[in-house]
Parts: C-alpha cells; structure tokens; sequence
C-alpha cells in the first residue's frame, strides 16, 4: 500500500483496513482489522460502526491486545512482535540535543564570578559584547549590569 505524502503509515496498517472514505477526525481515517474482517465478513465488518476505529498506532495497539479474533489467527509470540511494531522510537531518549553541545547553566552562586571574568576580560583590553547562558533571566540581568557599565566609558 503506497503513501502518497501527508502523515505517513504506522507499521501496523498492513493489519488493518483503512476505508477510504471515512475520516474519525481531520487527520485519521477510519479502519477496520482484517482479522475481524475475515472473522465476520467483510460486508458486515463495513456496516458495524462498532467495528471501525480510528487508524492511530494506539487504537490498533489497543485492538490488537483486546480483540478475539486477531487472537485466533496469529500466535502470541506473532502478536508481541507485532505490537513491538507500534512502540515510536525514542529519538531523543538520553542524548542531549546537539552532541556536541554541552551544558553550560551558571548557579547563581558563580554569576558573581562570571561578572569577575568579564572584568578581567576588560582588563586584558578584551571586549564581551555578549554574553549567553540558558536562563533568560540571568541574561537579561548581566546585560544590564553591562549595559550600566558601558554607560559610563
């Protein structure tokens, strides 16, 4: 089954009927489970609105854990590898978002020291005209402790 742009398929669509016609919401299709579908007829599957869910990997994962009839057709060493299927990938799990990057948070304890820093800096004839931390606060209080410095020079 292609995928012609838009969301793209949750691996567990090949288990599923997807009508194509019936939307649950602006994003999701309707869907029926082929096993239920082969259980009961495909012409009773599509007109039993208790049948039909929305084609969402957590709604089939649900379905797929609860229902009989997908049960009766796949073993359950088959049904665990399939619901391995609709866990998402943790892409961010325990990596920082940049790999190369490092933390850089200042206590406020060392804020004072940074304020020292930028003094010698200043001493040394070197000019900081920024200085970025990941605390909008702090940032704005040592621009403005700068900018009051500067003022006088």
């Amino acid at each position: 089954m292609g995928h012609k742009g838009g969301k793209p398929q949750h691996p567990l669509s090949e288990y599923f009927y997807i009508l194509p016609n019936e939307w649950a919401n602006k994003s999701n299709k309707k869907c029926i489970c082929r096993a239920c579908m082969e259980a009961v007829g495909k012409d009773v599957a599509l007109n039993d609105e208790s049948m039909k869910l929305t084609n969402t990997r957590r709604y089939c994962a649900n379905h797929i854990r609860e229902y009989s009839f997908f049960a009766a057709k796949y073993l359950p060493e088959q049904i665990e590898a399939i619901l391995t299927l609709a866990v998402l990938p943790k892409k961010h799990a325990n990596s920082p978002a940049n790999s190369s990057s490092t933390s850089t948070s200042i206590p406020k304890k060392k804020q004072t020291k940074v304020l020292q820093y930028i003094g010698q800096a200043e001493e040394l004839n070197i000019k900081a005209n920024c200085l970025v931390t990941d605390s909008a606060g702090a940032y704005a209080a040592a621009r403005r402790y700068l900018r009051n410095e500067m003022r006088d020079k």
